[in-house]
């Protein structure tokens, strides 16, 4: 096996592209995508042309360089999305997700402290106190605690 590496360079590169790009997809980030594009590129050009060691090793390293700044260069120009959906809410923010929502009172709020009906789940919440069965209005997120006041006096 290693004979055949040896006698078929760009094999062992276009393996390496392969490799890369593989972990690429199991480990976050976007960097090894550019180092796997490289190896499969010199893996191209040693096919094409007979090369020394160092000279492909010099290939990958100039390939694999400018393929990240030009990857930097690009992401700078086409900054990625905020997480903003199209109300202008943050995606995964607990926050933006709840704020100015009307919820529906699940457990009396007691001495300040209940649970209030979100979709099909249930959370904690503080605020005056408030029956059951009563809208309220989520004004701020404490932790995982929305703070609530009664619909009404919004």
């Amino acid at each position: 096996m290693t004979e055949f590496f040896t006698n078929h360079p760009h094999w062992s590169w276009l393996s390496l592209g392969v490799l890369l790009m593989a972990a690429e997809a199991i480990i976050p980030g976007v960097y090894l995508m550019w180092f796997g594009l490289a190896a499969a590129l010199v893996g191209v050009i040693t096919a094409a042309f007979d090369m020394s060691l160092l000279a492909e090793v010099f290939l990958f390293a100039v390939i694999s360089v400018g393929f990240v700044i030009g990857y930097r260069v690009w992401e700078r120009k086409h900054p990625p999305e905020d997480g903003r959906d199209s109300s202008g809410k943050t995606v995964n923010s607990l926050q933006d997700r709840f704020v100015g929502t009307r919820l529906i009172v699940q457990t009396p709020i007691v001495a300040g402290r209940g649970r209030v009906k979100a979709g099909d789940t249930s959370w904690r919440c503080t605020g005056p106190d408030t029956p059951a069965g009563a809208t309220v209005l989520v004004v701020a997120v404490e932790g995982g605690t929305l703070v609530v006041e009664p619909a009404d006096a919004a």
